[in-house]
Order: structure tokens, then C-alpha cells, then sequence
């Protein structure tokens, strides 16, 4: 199996392909000039959860998640033609939560 979180999160990569939903997102300029470039990035989540339907209304769900398995350095917004070259919001970098829901 894997070590990390990181070698879990290759592992699964590579297992699963390539696929429509895979979270790239390319370079883009921030400028009008176009010299300057927000880097591109990956993004890979993750959620595993587990759910208890007591009759046709009722239900309990569990689950636990990771955001940002890569651990990438990116900006949640970019700011357009920011003054001062203030371009970047940060990020959260790796992040797990876990949680609950009890319908009825």
C-alpha cells in the first residue's frame, strides 16, 4: 500500500486514469499586459462516508474528507490586474475534515 498521503493520493491517480472530473487548472495571465502568469496547479479530494436508512424518511450519514491531497501551493482567487502586484488570495494547503447528517 502506501506510506503518505501523498503516495496514497498517486496511487489512486494512477489507478483511476485520467478522467472528466480531474481538477487542472492551467496557467493564466492577471494582467492585461500579460506578463504575469498564476501557475498551474492539480487538485485532488477525496471523501469517504458511510449511511444508515432507518425507513424511507430517516437516514444517518458519517463521512470524512481530505481537500488538497497534493498538497499544491495556489490561489483560491486571482485578483485581475491587482495594484501593488497583489494578485493572490492563498489557499488552504492539505485540509481534512469529517462530519455528520441525520435527516428525518
Amino acid at each position: 500500500m502506501a506510506r503518505t498521503v501523498l503516495d496514497a493520493a498517486y496511487l489512486l491517480a494512477a489507478i483511476a486514469g485520467k478522467s472528466p472530473y480531474d481538477n487542472y487548472t492551467a496557467a493564466i495571465p492577471l494582467n492585461d499586459a500579460n506578463t504575469v502568469y498564476a501557475p498551474h496547479y492539480n487538485l485532488l479530494q477525496a471523501k469517504i462516508g458511510w449511511q444508515h436508512k432507518f425507513n424511507h424518511k430517516n437516514r444517518l450519514e458519517i463521512y470524512a474528507g481530505s481537500d488538497n491531497l497534493l498538497n499544491e501551493k495556489y490561489s483560491l482567487g486571482d485578483d485581475l490586474n491587482a495594484t501593488g502586484s497583489r494578485y493572490y488570495n492563498a489557499a488552504p494547503l492539505r485540509n481534512y475534515y469529517a462530519g455528520f447528517s441525520v435527516m428525518f
